[in-house]
């Protein structure tokens, strides 16, 4: 029969081992709070998108007040040219 060195056995771990730890129940408050911003500012940023493509259907081929306003001194000043060369002529 042989002794054996203390040093040379195994020693057997201490604690729990990782397989008998609880999986879980829920994702961590950090998570659920990222994830929920995450969706409202996927929400806003669709709204915003909605929103825009609204306007523009709206609006399109329309001119702005500055562009009406433009035509209009064009259409007066070319009145104007056509009077002056008659009074020219």
């Amino acid at each position: 029969m042989t002794i054996k060195d203390k040093n040379t056995q195994n020693p057997k771990p201490k604690g729990r081992k990782s397989a008998d730890k609880p999986a879980p129940a829920a994702p961590p408050v950090k998570d659920q709070r990222f994830k929920e911003r995450w969706l409202e500012l996927n929400s806003d940023v669709h709204s915003a998108l909605c929103y825009w493509n609204d306007l523009t259907q709206k609006y399109d081929g329309k001119m702005s007040r500055d562009q009406e306003q433009l035509q209009e001194i064009k259409s007066l000043l070319k009145d104007l040219q056509k009077k002056l060369t008659v009074f020219g002529d």
